[in-house]
């Protein structure tokens, strides 16, 4: 690469004296103007704005090849072109700096390869260079702190690099970006004035081994690193902490936590049955130490159920108490290590949850069960804790119903399992709010239209009477008068010496609908029954010597009957199991003795719905229809007249049952839903039910 020095020619500089000489004569301001309206390339726009003050440059031809065209409707100032120059670099990848060395020449370069050809400065010469590496001090913060936290900025700094000896921070990076950097290290500085400074003092460990210790530690945290510094104190068992009032806390841990007084180690102790509590805070009473030698807050024992192990984190003399604990413990014979433990159930039945503890420790236990048969204890797994008969192994438990209690006799790890699983399975259950909405829609249409005649006839002193009788009215072939009874559009035709005709007509619309409404509180995994029935008795009649006695046969019920099961599954949803029966007599009975006749109808499902919704279980409808036609032999078949000869019945009938079924699960720790509910319930029927008031009673 060859490399130019451009020298300020002689026409150029008198191009610049008549600059200055117009703005002397016609008025203008001091610093020139520059004017560019024509196409030119980077190396001339360069060669200009370095005349304007003027500057050695120096630059590679081939570098700045490129042309650029540049209208402006006003002229720059030098300053101004100097900075569209260096836009104009920028957008090549190029920019200037300033060459080390006394003589300030100005150099061309790439912008990734402009931190090394300058070196560090304190301050900018004028005009500045499109880049520079700076020294930045701060009065609070050291320089490595400061790196890291300049390591931050985005995007990433050309060059960042701490002089430990001077107490600098180098910093190379585009010229335009320094004003922001030195804002930001203001901002740092200040923060970093509010530092503390602090002597603490050791009690346990040398303060040279205690500053080792704290900055391996420290160093392994990254980024979490708390800011500040620990030094050796003026004194041998003190250290001197610098840090912020936040970061304080953080440091005086990490002390406290390597200032112990000997070393603390994490050793495991067999146990035969280490699930007895009694037996951990046996060796937390007796095997930890108060005094200075203890592990003061390191102080950890964890039971490993899995290798019957307890794991404890002490310092040396009191593992050596701890094993001599374990030692003693563990010479206790095995058919002597049982332990008596009462569990009083809070949430559940006591039976019902022994119960369930038999089927999951895999054991038949209970004061009722006595001792194992050889054919029960051959067939329990092999590695059972309760098999063996010899060591007395099994686990007795017996339940005191009145106080709902589980009392439980057996080795300490059976206890221990048997408190855990005791602890997880009485828990409360949320509730469950059932509401139950019976919906019955029924439409009836009937029709009855009938014609009913009566005739005397006579010859000789013979009378015959004839008629076309269906029970519309009260004539009979031989009355001589005739009314219409029932219901109904009536027409009669009276002559009692010779005929008499009734007309009837009648038609019934009906539309009904019944509601039931029932509500239910269950716990969850619980049934909640509701039954709605009616008894329809029958009688049956024997034979006693000749004589008929007539007696109660029995009785049917019919009715409405529903049963509901909610189970809370996960997020906010309920899985119902519901069973539905429908029942109702449809007549009388056949014959007697025998019941009547009745329809049932079930419905039997399983349904998941969302806290508080509501599902519609049915929509059974039935419906009914029926043409009934009374006529008389022969002439109510004949065409046109055949009406004034039958009797005619048309019925229709539709019925829709609907089931509405509505679950809300009740959370509340404290009841707060269900008493609001019970509130709002007694509040509405407080005039009907007449619930008495509790008023004080004083007793003098």
């Amino acid at each position: 690469m060859r490399f130019e020095t451009i020298a300020i020619s002689k026409p150029l500089i008198l191009f610049v004296a008549w600059c200055s000489l117009s703005c002397a004569v016609f008025g203008a301001t001091d610093e020139p103007q520059i004017t560019l309206t024509q196409k030119l390339t980077l190396a001339r726009l360069v060669d200009i704005a370095a005349a304007q003050y003027p500057i050695d440059i120096e630059y590679a031809p081939s570098d700045l090849k490129e042309s650029v065209t540049i209208r402006s409707a006003k002229p720059y100032t030098r300053h101004e072109l100097w900075i569209l120059t260096h836009q104009m670099l920028e957008a090549n990848g190029l920019t200037s700096v300033v060459a080390p060395g006394d003589r300030s020449l100005y150099r061309i370069v790439k912008i990734k390869e402009a931190a090394a050809h300058t070196e560090p400065r304190k301050s900018l010469p004028i005009p500045e260079p499109g880049f520079a590496v700076l020294k930045y001090s701060s009065e609070h913060i050291e320089s490595s702190e400061l790196v890291n936290a300049l390591g931050e900025l985005e995007p990433p700094l050309e060059l960042l690099r701490a002089d430990p000896i001077l107490g600098f921070v180098n910093v190379g990076v585009l010229t335009r970006r320094h004003p922001a950097i030195r804002a930001h290290m203001a901002t740092l500085d200040e923060l970093a004035s509010h530092t503390m400074t602090e002597l603490v003092e050791l009690r346990h460990t040398c303060a040279q081994t205690a500053v080792t210790a704290i900055n391996s530690y420290v160093d392994t945290l990254g980024s979490r690193r708390p800011s500040g510094t620990i030094q050796l104190g003026p004194m041998a068992d003190s250290l001197h902490l610098t840090t912020t009032h936040e970061q304080r806390q953080r440091w005086i841990d990490l002390i406290t936590m390597i200032d112990t007084p000997g070393v603390i180690s994490t050793r495991p102790y067999v146990l035969p049955d280490i699930y007895d509590q009694s037996v951990i805070d046996l060796i937390t009473q007796l095997g930890k130490d108060t005094t200075e030698e203890s592990s003061s807050g390191q102080w950890r024992i964890v039971p490993n159920t899995i290798t019957h192990t307890l794991v404890i984190t002490a310092s040396e003399n009191e593992h050596q108490r701890i094993a001599d604990l374990v030692e003693q413990i563990n010479a206790v014979p095995p058919g002597q290590r049982r332990v008596t433990r009462s569990f009083v159930v809070q949430n559940r039945n006591a039976i019902d949850l022994r119960q369930s503890l038999e089927t999951l420790l895999g054991i038949r236990a209970g004061a009722d069960s006595g001792s194992a048969t050889d054919e029960e204890l051959d067939s329990r797994p092999e590695g059972s804790a309760v098999r063996q008969r010899d060591n007395q192994r099994d686990l007795v438990m017996s339940v005191d119903p009145e106080l709902n209690m589980i009392i439980a006799i057996g080795p300490p790890s059976l206890v221990g399992q048997l408190e855990e699983l005791i602890e997880r399975m009485d828990i409360r259950q949320p509730q469950v709010q059932i509401e139950l909405m019976l919906v019955s829609l029924s439409e009836g249409e009937s029709k009855d239209l009938g014609v009913e005649l009566r005739a005397e006839l006579g010859d000789s002193g013979t009378l015959v009477g004839l008629g076309s009788i269906f029970g519309l009215s009260s004539i009979t072939p031989g009355s001589s008068a005739a009314a219409a009874t029932g219901t109904g559009g009536t027409a009669v035709v009276l002559d009692p010496g010779d005929y008499s005709v009734v007309v009837k007509a009648l038609e019934r619309v009906s539309r009904g609908r019944s509601v039931s409404k029932a509500n239910a509180l269950v716990n969850n995994n619980e049934s909640a029954s509701v039954s709605n029935t009616v008894q329809q008795p029958f009688s049956t009649t024997t034979l006693d010597d000749g004589d008929s006695i007539t007696g109660f046969g029995g009785s049917e019920s019919a009715g409405t009957q529903i049963s509901v099961t909610p189970q809370i599954a996960e997020g906010d949803f309920l899985v119902l199991t519901y069973d539905v029966s429908l029942s109702a007599f449809i007549g009388e009975a056949t014959s007697e003795g025998l019941p009547p006749p009745s329809q049932n109808t079930s419905i039997s499902s399983v349904a998941t719905i969302p806290d508080g919704y509501a599902i519609v279980v049915g929509g059974l409808e039935l419906f009914t229809d029926s043409d009934a036609d009374t006529k008389t032999p022969f002439l109510g078949d004949i065409p046109i007249i055949s009406n004034l000869f039958k009797s005619q019945t048309e019925s229709l009938s539709t019925t829709k049952f609907y089931l509405f079924i509505r679950a809300s699960v009740l959370r509340s720790p404290s009841f707060e839903r269900l008493k609001y509910i019970s509130d709002r319930a007694i509040e509405e029927s407080d005039s009907e039910i007449g619930w008495p008031t509790v008023k004080p009673l004083i007793i003098r």
